[in-house]
Formats: structure tokens, C-alpha cells, sequence
């Protein structure tokens, strides 16, 4: 648990600008003009929320079920990799179409004429 407390503080340390709300951190500065210390506060509480945020996601990750590396793979095998194939057929049948008749290409919203070509 300490090791996703520690990744939750860096990433809204990384990613969220730590305690640097635009909103609420610059109006307790205006409010109390001179007083450092209510802001750093403010800043504090800002970063407090967001780690605890983030230390929710870390959380819940972990109640997730995992995928094992067979699935993983058997999924990859059965389905992306044909899927990936029959793109690629698509796009040479595509050009193939399209380079055999540039006419017909043009009226389908190519930007250069039949002409030009």
C-alpha cells in the first residue's frame, strides 16, 4: 500500500501541478494578501484531494481482474492479428480502386482533379 501512496503523490506531483489550483489557490491568495501561510495551506489540502484521488484509481486497479498472458495472447492470435490482416487487405484493394479509376476517386472528395492527374 505505501508504494501507491508514494506513485499516487508523484503523479499529482508530475501531473496534476502538485497543491497549484488556478482556481482556489489563487483566490485564497487574493482574499488574504500577505498571508503566506493560508495559502500554503490551501496548497497542502489541494494536494492532499488530488493524491487521494489518485491513491482511489491505484486502488481500484487492484480490485480489477487481470488478464493472464495465455489469454492474452489466444486473444491476440484468434482476433487482432486477423483483424490487422483484412486491414491491410482493405487498403491495397482500396488503392488499388482508387489508382484504377482517378475520376471516380475525385467526385469522392480527392482534392485534385481528374485533370491534373
Amino acid at each position: 500500500m505505501g508504494k501507491h501512496v508514494g506513485m499516487s503523490a508523484l503523479a499529482t506531483t508530475m501531473f496534476l501541478g502538485a497543491g497549484r489550483s488556478p482556481v482556489l489557490a489563487g483566490a485564497v491568495r487574493r482574499a488574504h494578501r500577505g498571508t503566506a501561510v493560508v495559502a500554503e495551506i490551501a496548497s497542502l489540502l489541494i494536494f492532499s484531494l488530488n493524491a487521494l484521488l489518485r491513491l482511489r484509481g491505484h486502488v481500484a486497479a487492484l480490485d480489477a481482474p487481470r488478464i493472464r498472458v495465455d489469454q492474452m495472447m489466444n486473444m491476440c492470435w484468434k482476433y487482432l492479428v486477423p483483424a490487422s490482416f483484412a486491414g491491410v487487405l482493405f487498403v491495397a484493394i482500396w488503392m488499388l480502386i482508387v489508382n484504377a479509376a482517378p475520376g471516380w476517386a475525385w467526385r469522392c472528395g480527392s482534392p485534385s482533379p481528374p485533370s491534373a492527374r
